[in-house]
Parts: C-alpha cells; structure tokens; sequence
C-alpha cells in the first residue's frame, strides 16, 4: 500500500514537502516540494495536516502550512488556491466532510469551519472572544491567568492581566510581528480534528484528551499528551507524543483502552505524531528530537531518537515496514500521514 507523508523541517526555509511510501515495495520517493509565498512562509514550520476533499472533476489535496491552507489539484499536484486568514497562527490539522472544511487553528485554541468554496462559516473557539482579541494584539496571559479569567463565574471581577514577557523562552514573540509569524503560548493546544457521526471531535495536547466541541465534554482521556484521533472498525485510535497509540471506545469511560506500544514494536522513538489506519495497516509517524521535551518523557534518552514512519501489521501487531526519513543534514518533521493519490 502506498500512503504520502507531509513533513516541515526546523530551519528558517519554511519549505514543505510529501513524501510517498510504498509499503509492499518499500520505495520512498518525493512527490511534492513547496515553498509557500514568503508572506506565508515561517521559520522551524512547513507542511503539517493534509486531507482529501471531494470536488466535482475527483479529489483536490489540502495542505496546512503554519498560516494558510494550501489547495492542490489532486492528480497534478499544481496549487489551485489559499485559505488565509488574518487569525491563523501555527495550523497543525484540516479534515473536510460532504459541505464543510474544518482547519485546526492551534495557535488560537480554535477550529476555523468554512465550506469548500472557502467561505468562512463559524468557528469553535476555547477562548472567550474578548481574550482572542488581547491575543490578536499580542498581549497574552500565563496558563494560570488564562484559566483564572475563564472561570470567573457569576462572582465576575476584573478582565485585567500581566501580559507575559514576550521574549520568554519558546514563546517569542513581537506584538509587531504579523500575527501568522509569531510563536505564542496557546493554551489548550488542538492537534487534529475529526467528524464522526456529526461529532467534531478534537484532540487537545493540554488537556491529554479529545474534546467534542459540539458540547466541549471531553469523551477521551489519554496517559499523556495526545496529537492525532481517528475512528476506525474497532474504536478511536490516538497517537500520544510518547511513542504509544491507544484504542478507546468513545462515550464509554471506565472501558480500559488497548495500547499498542508502538516504540517498542518498531524499535523506534521519538515525538510520536502522524497516523494512518487501513483495513489491514497502522501507520505512525515519529521526529527526531534534539532537545529536552516540555512534557513527560520516558522513552529512554531523547538524543537516539529518529525521523521516520513505521508500519505495523493490525492483526498480528508486527512491524510491516520501517522507513527512516531523516537525511543527517535537515531537522525533518513528520506530521500527517494519508492514503496516496
């Protein structure tokens, strides 16, 4: 079977690129390199999620880079369009239903929706909207603050905070910076979006679940930081950032979910992000890291792991195939991972 793999890398190009992945054959070869605009173009970022959408002459291909959705003739693979906007800041997910585009807004904690005309429609925001616009602004509270200011409750009480020193750590940033540009603090952090069944279900790293924005219960609950959920046959699969994807069966908590400890199976670690499931194959992608993670990691030392994508068998659980996708020159990023043209 063959899957297309879009990656970014950690340097200032900004450039996005697909691979394709045979798993029968094992072959690996490049099927797009792109270089947005250099209005769009960020630093550290590329391609990250991709889908399908059903058009009328076939399939079109959507590419998220950090500030824009990119529109590609499906067979072709020549750009036929851009979905902007002033608000988007570090897109990480896009999933498309019959009428509906839903693009994982993670920079502002939001799922932007607009139909496949690219008309805006609405969006499901985890933020109150007077606190979007202080974030618009660039004047962003700590975690503790965001939570604080969120939960004031009938008692009510002041709106003011201390805006967080720009220049912190990770989160640095010029209120002067074009919005799409700046690497701010974002607070629930939505990986990866889903419809089932009418439900938009999205994964949240923060709060180590998926969140069903309809009436933003969360329906999962996962050990650590999760990134991608997708419904297969038998339940709800979830990378975690930790090398381990679980199977959970949604709206039926105290059910025990199946781990699949996917670092172990393929010998392979790293921050685990990308995943496809087939009839047959579990696909999950994996990136080098070459610094200490922010969050809870205990999958041996952080300076042996690797870029690659790995394929399990879903039956017997054995490795399928291993492709290794880092170069030893480029910081190369995985992100998602879908069926081929």
């Amino acid at each position: 079977m063959k899957a297309w793999v879009t990656m970014g890398y950690f340097d200032e190009r900004g450039d996005g690129v697909i691979w394709e992945l045979d798993s029968d054959e094992g072959s690996v070869r490049e099927v797009l390199h792109f270089d947005p605009a250099p209005t769009l173009a960020v630093p550290s970022k590329g391609f990250t999620g991709a889908c399908w959408l059903d058009v009328e002459k076939g399939r079109d291909l959507l590419v998220c880079g950090p500030a824009a959705v990119f529109r590609f003739d499906g067979r072709s693979l020549v750009e036929s369009g851009v979905l902007a906007l002033p608000s988007f800041n570090d897109l990480h997910g896009v999933t498309a239903t019959r009428d509906r585009i839903y693009v994982v807004n993670t920079g502002m904690d939001c799922i932007d929706v607009f139909d496949h005309d690219g008309t805006f429609v609405g969006t499901h925001g985890f933020d109150a909207s007077w606190m979007s616009a202080h974030r618009l602004r660039g004047e962003t509270p700590s975690r503790a603050d965001w939570l604080a200011l969120h939960a004031r409750g009938w008692a009510g009480g002041p709106t003011n905070f201390r805006a967080e020193d720009a220049a912190d750590g990770y989160y640095r940033s010029d209120a002067k910076d074009p919005y799409h540009r700046r690497q701010q603090r974002d607070y629930v952090h939505p990986n990866h979006v889903q419809v089932v069944e009418g439900r938009v279900l999205v994964t949240s790293l923060v709060c180590r679940g998926v969140v069903d924005v309809g009436d933003w219960r969360q329906v999962v609950s996962v050990a650590s930081p999760p990134h991608d959920g997708i419904a297969a046959d038998d339940g709800y699969y979830v990378t975690r950032v930790d090398g381990y994807v679980e199977v959970c069966d949604i709206g039926r908590e105290g059910d025990r979910p199946r781990i699949i400890d996917v670092s172990a199976i393929a010998g392979t670690t790293g921050w685990c992000r990308g995943l496809l499931v087939t009839a047959n194959e579990l696909w999950v992608g994996f990136t080098e890291i070459r610094s200490r993670p922010g969050h809870l990691w205990d999958r041996g030392e952080f300076g042996a792991t690797e870029t690659a994508v790995v394929v399990i068998d879903r039956v017997t659980g054995a490795l399928v195939r291993k492709f290794s996708l880092g170069d030893g020159k480029r910081h190369g990023k995985v992100f998602a991972i879908l069926e081929a043209a």
